[in-house]
């Protein structure tokens, strides 16, 4: 009997775990000359996060449930403002943090009335 026991054990199906996943931030500012932002995943299954720009890097770029990642974001050399995304896959769900980024302003010029 115990080994009945044992084998309707095994073959009980296992519970589906219904995918979760969760940004603490959906949107961050960064100054011109960089800086890193810092943001939460909340889940319960493996996930895998990317930038769409190659001046933002992110670590880790892979978890299992909950974890601090940081998106490291390059200095910006131009004077216009730019935009990445960071997307976080978990099974199908997608979450987004969008990150935009300062331009660089332009050195101020002290003109001196002598000079005309």
């Amino acid at each position: 009997m115990l080994a009945m026991a044992a084998i309707a054990a095994c073959e009980q199906p296992q519970e589906e775990v219904t995918p979760a996943l969760d940004l603490n931030k959906t949107t961050a500012t960064v100054a011109a000359d960089g800086g890193a932002v810092e943001f939460e995943v909340t889940a319960n299954v493996d996930w895998t996060a990317d930038a769409d720009q190659d001046w933002v890097s992110v670590d880790p770029q892979t978890g299992n449930g909950n974890a601090k990642v940081k998106a490291t974001v390059a200095a910006n050399e131009t004077a216009d403002a730019r935009t990445a995304k960071v997307t976080v896959k978990a099974d199908k769900l997608t979450k987004t943090l969008t990150i935009t980024q300062e331009g660089k302003k332009a050195d101020s010029v002290v003109i001196n009335e002598k000079n005309f």
